[in-house]
């Protein structure tokens, strides 16, 4: 799936953006003609470390944003996390489902948005 010639900096940038916004490493290398190998590295701070992430960081995609690709991504994972925690917390059962629904309303609010 691979090109042979490599990622311009620029070309990079964008590669970083459109993970940035969510899109799964696949259709980013097809996108640029790269494998997906190629855009792992780049998610993790493995190539192209010098290359700023939208927010400005450098490295690896930063772990909170990670987390809140993976919880649009898989909403049903990300609310048994917040379910597990809310019990490890010792909240009543009234108390687990008013923060699920604080989760959902949040996650309505940014589907909105896009």
């Amino acid at each position: 799936m691979g090109r042979s010639n490599k990622l311009t900096a620029k070309e990079v940038a964008a590669v970083k953006k459109t993970l940035w916004e969510g899109a799964a490493q696949m259709d980013v290398a097809y996108r640029f003609g790269v494998s997906q190998a190629t855009i792992s590295r780049i998610q993790r701070g493995e190539q192209w470390i010098h290359v700023r992430w939208p927010d400005g960081s450098e490295g690896a995609l930063p772990i909170e944003r990670e987390q809140q690709i993976i919880a649009q991504r898989f909403p049903g994972v990300a609310m048994r996390g917040i379910i597990t925690q809310a019990i490890k917390e010792g909240l009543t059962v009234e108390d687990v489902a008013a923060r699920v629904q604080g989760e959902v309303e949040t996650l309505e609010e940014e589907e909105e948005e896009k």
